[in-house]
């Protein structure tokens, strides 16, 4: 997930990079995070929408 979204930073503003880089550390620090954390977050929810087409447009093209 860490990998993705630092490759997402290259189409981000600075500073909202900063701010989502900084809230993702907080809750990766946290013991008891989970994945429920993160879904709701509407940018990860769009982010995952997306990978989620590109993944299901290159496996088309595979097949």
């Amino acid at each position: 997930v860490v990998q993705v979204l630092d490759r997402l930073k290259l189409s981000e503003k600075r500073p909202h990079f900063e701010t989502r880089q900084a809230r993702l550390q907080r809750l990766f620090k946290r013991k008891s995070l989970n994945w429920t954390d993160l879904e709701r977050n509407a940018e990860y929810r769009k982010t995952s929408e997306t990978l989620t087409a590109l993944q299901s447009e290159w496996l088309a093209h595979k097949a």
